[in-house]
């Protein structure tokens, strides 16, 4: 679990080396337009901003696919 105002993010499931994050559940304590909020997702070239109050509730969403990340920031 990490603790930071204004969220807490606890990992839910991680690979089976232990080595990536692939579920991770927000919990947010403020509003998600709050503009001090910057979320960002990997698109495989580099990363974008996510706009929280978009995503519908209970809605599951890639943020990244960690397989590539740092292959492609090299």
């Amino acid at each position: 679990m990490y603790e930071e105002d204004p969220f807490t993010a606890t990992l839910q499931t991680l690979t089976t080396d232990g080595r990536d994050v692939v579920a991770v559940r927000f919990h947010v304590r403020v509003p998600l337009s709050d503009p001090s909020l910057l979320v960002l997702t990997w698109d495989g070239a580099a990363f974008r901003p996510l706009d929280l109050a978009s995503v519908p509730a209970g809605e599951k969403i890639r943020l990244a696919d960690t397989s590539d990340v740092w292959a492609s920031m090299m």
